[in-house]
């Protein structure tokens, strides 16, 4: 079961994500998150902490999340990263948008 719930505290967003995402609910959470991105908060702090994520997949998506992020001057960090994701922001040219927090 995947759930995704969003916390509004002026002008920063909470996203928390519980759950298997697969191959059926991935395009949901990358929805989820640039429709939030979109939005034009000042900071998205996403909670990966009840969650597990394809890597691949979920690699791919919180990439574009996070160019999205970068282009917008959003603060977008990551809390609890798979050791795969974590890993693929330790070599991107994340600078100081990302911030993983496990």
């Amino acid at each position: 079961m995947f759930t995704c719930s969003v916390v509004r505290r002026g002008d920063d967003v909470g996203v928390g994500v519980i759950g298997a995402v697969d191959g059926s609910s991935i395009g949901q959470l990358r929805n989820q998150l640039l429709n939030l991105a979109k939005q034009h908060p000042r900071s998205i702090d996403l909670d990966l902490a009840g969650a597990s994520l394809p890597e691949p997949q979920g690699v791919r998506v919180l990439v574009e999340v996070w160019r999205f992020a970068s282009e917008h001057g959003i603060d977008l960090s990551v809390r609890s990263p798979s050791v795969a994701i974590a890993r693929a922001f330790d070599v991107a040219p994340s600078g100081a948008l990302l911030t993983l927090r496990t």
